[in-house]
């Protein structure tokens, strides 16, 4: 027996990641932006404050007080090269905005630290089918974990904080639109959309309506009164609504007047619109409509649909390219020893130690990031091999070591990561000793560069 509602899925979940040009400045998802994840968190918080004066009525709590936005994401994925030398792997992105720097080269592609004060940010986006779609940008990746062990395959986590979160939901249009760059949905679905939603609209007009980036800002207002405003127009008394002219509004709770109109003759108090006047119905309620701004089929940024036509979340084709690694191929050279074999797993983790700047007066989201000194550090697991006890004694002088992993198949097949640690600390640990199994020891280290450069880790997909 069938369900009489259609659910949201996590298996027919999509998941897209588009580079900003300037932080904060929403992308929209386009084809070669999508990558295939284990999980995603998008976690939007705004902060309230309850307000409890000291003289109340009541026990009760009777207002909140919105405060800031802290809105914060996470990814976790396999780590999937392209198999092409010198295309990125699909968390390329995460990779470039962490580290700063992405070169690419005649046989690989490279991130490496960047010492500027440019931060670069990301646009997320996760859509279930038609049903919900959510957004996030301004997004800057604080730190990402890779790890790879005898019994698991790489994989690779981010997060991070970002600037903005939305929402976009489904309806239907509220009036018919006609070479317009603005659309009305039903009353009651308004708030499902928010700034920033990416929307399709049915295509019956003869085109193909792919997805068009719209701004909400939900402005509403009430309407005090009606009047005959001359030349087939009606006056709408609605104080310090703050609509300019050639701007589209639902009219809705009046009994002549409900419908879609441009507004015109725009004064602080009133507005105009064309229709036939009946009578002074003494109140209503005015939207705005959502004002489309970017369209991404590469047409102009307006439609011309009929009334009642679906608007449902868009993103373009899921594409994917490239297959996870095994985990089984490789190796590991410790201070230019190879110990491959005596390695059941490492890892390692990137912290940026950004600033963000989110405590500034009359802003309602973060508004920047200062990037701070990486912080990269990292453990391996080794069996104790008498071959490689004589390395351990390097932690009685804190003698720089060097470190290369390789992961993956052959060089130059766009199928392998190479990471070189030039310089690391290794910590000290306990050495645990079974009674009845080999020695493993987990290996504390810290990366290290010199002054005259950011070279204490790169990061090769080749």
């Amino acid at each position: 027996m069938g369900t009489v509602y259609e659910h949201s899925l996590g298996r027919q979940l999509q998941f897209y990641v588009s580079k900003e040009s300037v932080l904060g400045t929403f992308n929209p998802p386009a084809t070669g932006d999508s990558m295939r994840i284990i999980k995603v968190a998008m976690d939007p918080k705004v902060n309230r404050k309850n307000r409890r004066d000291s003289y109340m009525a009541t026990r009760d709590t009777e207002e909140r007080i919105t405060g800031r936005s802290e809105h914060s994401w996470a990814v976790d994925a396999y780590y999937v090269p392209s198999g092409v030398k010198t295309t990125a792997p699909d968390c390329g992105p995460f990779l470039e905005a962490l580290f700063g720097k992405e070169l690419v080269g005649s046989n690989d592609v490279t991130y490496s630290q960047l010492s500027s004060q440019t931060l670069k940010s990301l646009s997320l986006t996760r859509r279930i089918e038609g049903k919900i779609m959510e957004t996030m940008w301004g997004c800057v990746p604080e730190s990402m974990t890779f790890k790879c062990s005898g019994s698991d395959e790489p994989k690779i986590h981010f997060e991070g904080r970002a600037k903005g979160y939305v929402q976009t939901g489904y309806s239907t249009l509220n009036g018919g639109m006609s070479a317009t760059n603005q659309m009305h949905v039903q009353t009651a679905d308004y708030n499902m959309f928010g700034v920033n939603s990416v929307v399709k609209i049915d295509a019956d007009d003869g085109t193909s309506d792919e997805g068009y980036q719209i701004t909400v800002d939900h402005a509403t207002g009430s309407i005090t009164a009606f009047a005959n405003g001359g030349g087939g127009t009606v006056t709408a008394t609605s104080g310090a609504h703050g609509l300019t002219n050639g701007q589209s509004v639902i009219i809705s709770g009046t009994t002549n007047y409900n419908g879609t109109f441009v507004v015109s003759s725009v004064a602080t108090n009133t507005f105009k619109f064309t229709d036939t006047w009946v009578a002074d119905d003494g109140t209503g309620t005015w939207n705005r409509a959502f004002t489309i701004v970017a369209a991404n089929d590469g047409g102009a940024a307006s439609v011309s649909e009929i009334d009642t036509d679906t608007v449902v979340p868009w993103t373009p084709t899921f594409t994917d390219v490239g297959v996870p690694m095994t985990g089984i191929s490789g190796s590991l050279t410790w201070d230019n020893l190879d110990i491959s074999a005596l390695v059941t797993g490492f890892e390692f983790t990137v912290k940026a130690n950004n600033k963000y700047v989110d405590d500034s007066c009359f802003q309602q989201d973060m508004i920047d990031a200062i990037p701070g000194f990486f912080d990269i550090t990292g453990k391996v697991d080794v069996r104790l091999r008498s071959d490689f006890v004589v390395k351990l004694l390097n932690r009685k002088d804190f003698g720089s070591l060097a470190l290369a992993v390789v992961v993956g198949g052959a060089a130059q097949t766009g199928t392998r990561l190479e990471i070189a640690v030039g310089q690391l600390e290794q910590e000290y640990t306990p050495i645990d000793i079974p009674e009845s199994e080999e020695s493993v020891l987990s290996i504390p280290i810290y990366a290290l560069g010199t002054a005259t450069g950011n070279d204490s880790f790169t990061w090769k997909h080749t």
